[in-house]
């Protein structure tokens, strides 16, 4: 097993780290580590997911990366897959928040 962390997060109260747990060459499970503590994402594809960006806002957490070859973000641990039009697989590499 091996651990990816893409971006720590330090809040006020609470540390993140976020990447995928399993072998590059192998299924990969999309996860994130509050305070220590591994959190897998949902995901169903094969070769599984991964986590490449982060982002935390109040009690809302956000991560984007991908399942599979589709672009994918999660909001709260619940999964959103993204349109493309690529033949290609695509990863959604950053994510932001906007206040309005």
């Amino acid at each position: 097993m091996a651990i990816l962390v893409i971006l720590p997060y330090i809040g006020r109260t609470d540390v993140y780290f976020a990447g995928y747990d399993g072998a590059l060459d192998f299924a990969q499970s999309a996860v994130y580590c509050k305070n220590g503590i591994e959190y897998s994402l949902p995901f169903k594809s094969f070769p599984g997911g991964a986590v490449y960006a982060m982002a935390i806002s109040g009690t809302d957490t956000y991560f984007s990366g991908n399942d599979g070859s589709s672009a994918v973000y999660w909001k709260n641990g619940t999964k959103y897959t993204l349109s493309s039009t690529s033949s290609n697989a695509v990863v959604a590499n950053a994510i932001a928040i906007t206040y309005q």
